[in-house]
């Protein structure tokens, strides 16, 4: 976490995913009543919670941010979790709109890195594989994609791409 007293003028970018890590785990809630269709995520904040990292979590851009990558992280755990039931036939969702969810955690990764400028993974150190609930992201935030293609920005998704047979 970035000490704001030793850095003024705001040079050093604060570890988003660290700070919302550790806001999590000192009691801060957030939750949306629906975060696939609505961009509001309400902030319940336990009464003897730092000042100074409140202070960070609720300032400008850090703020919009967190939330953001928040959203992010909650549909890629729901991701996670449809696809493990999918793949045993409980799944809420069809197959073939599968890729239409896929589509949406890409464009909201996507979002957070350029709207909000975030690197990395959005899990932090861990990475997607190690977060997700079954221990499997069914897709990869725009971060370990990075890792993985070694900083090559391939437009297309890996579902997205058609496979034509040839009679």
């Amino acid at each position: 976490m970035v000490n704001r007293a030793n850095d003024p003028d705001g040079a050093i970018k604060p570890n988003v995913a660290g700070l919302l890590d550790e806001a999590l785990s000192m009691g801060i809630i957030l939750k949306s009543e629906n975060i696939i269709k609505t961009s509001v995520v309400e902030m319940i904040v336990p009464q003897n919670f730092p000042k100074a990292l409140l202070e960070q979590l609720v300032s400008k851009p850090t703020k919009d941010q967190l939330r953001h990558l928040w959203r992010v992280r909650e549909l890629s755990r729901w991701l996670s979790k449809e696809y493990q039931q999918w793949l045993h036939g409980e799944s809420i969702i069809e197959g073939d709109e599968y890729g239409e969810w896929i589509d949406l955690f890409v464009s909201a990764d996507r979002i957070l890195r350029f709207a909000y400028p975030f690197e990395g993974c959005i899990w932090g150190v861990k990475g997607c594989n190690k977060s997700s609930p079954i221990k499997y992201a069914p897709v990869l935030c725009g971060g370990c994609q990075e890792i993985f293609t070694g900083g090559q920005d391939d437009k297309e998704t890996s579902h997205s791409k058609k496979k034509v047979r040839q009679h």
